[in-house]
């Protein structure tokens, strides 16, 4: 099975939690158990990721505000409302597909090449 999904994380909310949030997906999406370790895990890795990108960028304190203009356009703007345009809602709900084999060891192949 193949999970997709999008969403926004606040890297600045100290009481997010990647697992929490996996234990949740997994219970209202019906999947099982080991789906929970790899949704917490890719939140995770994508978070160190962004982190990483920001402390090589000189980038160290996210609360004050930014002042290089270049920098600044490579951030979301503030939330003013919570809910999203019907056009958009589409890309941000979750979607689960059954993988044949085949399929997985194509895509396993393709995540290889891109990480080169």
């Amino acid at each position: 099975m193949e999970l997709n999904d999008r969403f926004e994380w606040d890297i600045t909310c100290k009481e997010n939690s990647p697992e929490a949030f996996a234990k949740v997906l997994v219970s209202e999406l019906g999947l099982s158990g080991e789906f929970k370790s790899a949704i917490a895990h890719s939140i995770r890795e994508q978070i160190y990721t962004y982190v990483k990108s920001l402390h090589l960028s000189r980038y160290h304190d996210w609360n004050k505000s930014i002042m290089d203009r270049g920098f600044k356009k490579s951030f979301l703007p503030i939330v003013k409302k919570a809910m999203r345009n019907s056009n958009k809602i589409k890309r941000f709900t979750p979607s689960v597909a059954q993988v044949l084999d085949s399929e997985l060891v194509y895509m396993e192949k393709e995540t290889v090449r891109e990480s080169r």
